[in-house]
């Protein structure tokens, strides 16, 4: 799925829309990256 896409169903990271063009600062990718993170752990 793209950040597009996540988006448009109201749930990628906060962006701003300048013009025709959506930018993303750093911080809210990193933010909205942390708060999705899932750690895979080992089934033995």
């Amino acid at each position: 799925m793209t950040v597009y896409a996540w988006n448009s169903r109201g749930g990628g990271p906060r962006y701003m829309k300048i013009g025709k063009h959506v930018r993303y600062k750093l911080a809210d990718v990193e933010a909205w990256e942390n708060r999705h993170y899932v750690e895979q752990v080992a089934v033995c």
